[in-house]
């Protein structure tokens, strides 16, 4: 996974240097919500005991990126969630 990890944080670095107006974000989301990089978090995933796992875009510390997706979701009737999977 060390791979991976690196790879994304590369896409990551990638869209913190793109010039998006003065306040703009950019983010790589999968189909469901999961955050895959984003201009905004370095790592777009948490690690514990079990290993990394991908933040949905809702617990990535992003509120108007959330509800840009939510927005989303809604306007292409598909199943953009942002609610937490328990």
């Amino acid at each position: 996974m060390v791979a991976a990890d690196i790879a994304l944080n590369q896409l990551g670095d990638f869209l913190r240097g793109i010039p998006i107006g003065q306040n703009g974000q950019s983010a790589v989301l999968e189909n469901d919500g999961k955050l895959v990089a984003g201009s905004f978090r370095n790592d777009p995933f948490t690690v514990d005991s079990s290993g990394n796992h991908r933040l949905d875009i809702a617990d990535a510390g992003n509120p108007p990126l959330a509800k840009a997706w939510e927005h989303l979701g809604k306007l292409t009737n598909a199943s953009h969630k942002t609610e937490r999977q328990g």
